[in-house]
């Protein structure tokens, strides 16, 4: 394509660019992280023509081979014997790998990965390189440097200084469809310089020229078009520049934090940000809404760092490789899902379990991103049987809202079944949903019965689980709740030939008991009615200061201070179990009056912490001396505890 000169020099600052599109993120795609056999990353070249991916390390460090990764981001081998190994390009069939430092750019075989030779070439400084009319192009040391050039052809010609103005550390584009013309750029300087060079001819020429102020290279990327250029600028933002109009700006999109690298959708329809110590290290924007429409956080702690460069899409743009390395240059590989999301639902029917050869049918629903295709898609159902085995249910087909059905064949043998739908298309990411159902012959009968409904505070029952007439071993167990609280596990324990299994609980308040039987492979699940149990509450009475005892009768001197002084009278305690705070409980005396019993006075006494209340009789004068007189309490209790009612205990005032 022809290309008007530059018209002047111009100075980029970032007053005036258009933020472009919302910041909202879409949920987190699907990420898988190996950690690469490299000590720190240099760069990451991804060929669709080999199907191949090549990762190398850090030049300055141990490294001897280049990784080589499959189209799918897998390791699939590695080039042994390139230590130094730093820029690369592809040409055809061939891998140029400079050997940083070395004097050589070895010559590698895409298809069988083999060194096939190897051009003398005094690579240096950022071991970068570049290819453009037939020739490859590099710098010779670091900082400013002239940028020599070798023909890929033989005799492998070197020429001096093909740029007439020195760049400092300097990097690499090659233009879409024109292999005749090549950026190159400075990756430091407070202005770095931005060269466009035509190798079409013996002489290099210089058709364009431009600089940057505020901003710096870390990663850059072309259009298809080559009308705009997208530069990760090691700030917080993807700078979109228009390469026709002095590199003017066209749009930014916000990363919130360093940006290192970018890279193009094959398709050209988005452009992805490798961010350094941000939560989102990867983030995917659409070109043409703005939008970010993926983000994943690809950094963990062994290695938190995005490097330059260290993004790129896979050849068909269905997933993104990207890189993260920390101090000590640990590389780690990670591969993104870059597809639109897609959704899949399975359901029984709302059913959980179903009889031994029957049939279940089953649904869903696929739901993708807004203009994606829902009819005709195809479903593809399996399940896992009992036996840990995977039978094929068929594929299913989507109607135009996306709902698919399908019917099971007949269900053997009996035991946990698990049907698994997934959805796998090119087009968007990869769906499943699981559903259980539990096959067997019907649920057994299942009961717990008690000697009794009710029982005392402290003492123990014996619940009997009743499992129909089934076999010895099947396992039962018993749970509790009290309160309307979660049923909690009490005890379990396999039916005797009869069916049974007893168990003796000591219910300290009211309590529903209640089986369950999980259910094998023969016999489905089961779980019993509620048995409940109430509990009575237990109250006594302790007297003291008494003297000595006749029969069950406690008997008191009479005491004329009594009335003044309470420790010259009769104490009695009561003792409330449940060890209660706060309950009232009622005190009633009764004085034996000509053989029967009268009552004479009641008072209410509220419980202490430890459920304990006491009452003091106070008295005058002689009058009660000689008459036997009783006491008893009660606590009417609660929704927890029945009534309790203490026995009556008798004493008698005597001279």
């Amino acid at each position: 394509m022809a290309r008007s000169h530059l018209r002047a020099l111009a100075l980029l600052s970032l007053v005036g660019l258009t933020v472009v599109g919302s910041q909202a993120a879409a949920a987190a795609p699907a990420t898988t992280t190996v950690t690469l056999p490299l000590n720190g990353f240099f760069q990451m070249l991804v060929d669709p023509t080999s199907h191949h991916v090549f990762v190398d390390g850090d030049p300055t460090e141990s490294n001897d081979a280049i990784v080589v990764l499959d189209a799918g981001g897998s390791v699939d081998g590695s080039i042994s014997g390139e230590s130094g190994a730093g820029g690369m390009v592809v040409d055809g069939s061939t891998l140029y790998v400079a050997r940083c430092g070395q004097g050589v750019i070895d010559e590698i075989d895409t298809t069988t990965l083999q060194k096939v030779g190897s051009i003398s070439a005094s690579v240096g400084g950022t071991c970068r390189l570049g290819l453009a009319g037939g020739r490859l192009w590099y710098p010779t040391t670091s900082g400013y440097t002239a940028i020599d050039t070798v023909t890929i052809a033989a005799p492998n010609t070197v020429a001096t200084d093909q740029i007439p103005v020195s760049l400092e550390d300097p990097t690499f584009l090659g233009v879409p469809n024109n292999p005749n013309e090549l950026w190159v750029g400075e990756t430091t300087g407070t202005f770095p310089k931005v060269e466009l060079v035509d190798a079409s001819q013996a002489t290099p020429t210089i058709i364009g020229n431009d600089a940057f102020s505020d901003i710096s290279i870390d990663d850059w990327a072309l259009s298809s078009d080559a009308e705009t250029m997208f530069v990760a600028d090691g700030a917080s933002q993807l700078l979109a520049l228009n390469t026709a109009a002095h590199l003017g700006s066209a749009a930014y999109y916000t990363t919130g934090s360093y940006a290192r690298a970018v890279d193009l959708s094959p398709s050209g329809g988005d452009v992805v940000g490798g961010v350094d110590e941000n939560g989102s290290n990867v983030q995917e924007f659409s070109i043409a809404s703005g939008k970010r429409a993926l983000a994943a956080a690809t950094a963990d702690a062994p290695t938190p760092s995005t490097p330059a460069g260290g993004v790129r899409y896979s050849e068909d743009g269905s997933q993104i490789f990207s890189i993260t390395t920390d101090l000590s240059e640990v590389v780690e590989l990670h591969v993104t899902d870059a597809r639109p999301a897609s959704t899949l639902t399975v359901s029984a029917g709302g059913a959980n379990t179903a009889l031994t050869g029957s049939t279940v049918r089953l649904t869903g629903a696929l739901q993708v991103p807004s203009g994606g295709t829902l009819s005709g898609q195809t479903v593809t159902v399996t399940a896992t049987t009992p036996l840990g085995t995977v039978r094929t249910i068929g594929p299913a087909t989507t109607n135009g809202l996306g709902n698919w059905g399908i019917t099971t064949p007949s269900l053997k043998p009996g035991g946990q079944w698990t049907f698994h739908a997934t959805y796998t298309d090119g087009t968007f990411a990869d769906s499943s949903a699981s559903v259980g159902v539990r096959v067997g012959l019907p649920e057994p009968l299942l009961t717990v019965t008690a000697g009794a409904s009710t029982v005392n505070y402290g003492s123990g029952i014996v619940l009997t689980v009743h499992l129909g007439k089934w076999q010895t071993n099947r396992t039962v167990t018993i749970y509790k709740s009290t309160s309307g609280s979660a049923p909690v596990k009490l005890a379990s324990g396999s039916v005797s030939s009869r069916g049974t299994f007893s168990y003796t609980a000591h219910p300290g308040m009211k309590t529903v008991y209640t089986a369950r039987f999980t259910g094998d492979d023969t016999y489905l699940a089961k779980a019993s009615a509620g048995k409940v149990i109430f509990v009575r509450a237990r109250l006594s009475i302790t007297q003291s200061g008494y003297y000595r005892t006749s029969g069950a009768v406690r008997l008191y001197h009479y005491s004329s201070k009594c009335w003044t002084n309470q420790s010259y009278c009769p104490h009695l305690t009561g003792h409330l179990a449940p060890a209660l705070s706060g309950r009232p409980v009622r005190y009633t005396l009764q004085k034996l009056v000509s053989g029967r019993w009268v009552s004479d006075s009641a008072v209410t006494v509220y419980t202490v912490s430890n459920g304990l209340s006491g009452i003091v009789y106070q008295y005058t004068g002689i009058g009660l001396i000689g008459h036997e007189l009783r006491v008893h309490a009660v606590w009417t209790g609660n929704g927890d505890w029945l009534t309790a009612t203490s026995p009556w205990v008798e004493f008698e005032l005597t001279h």
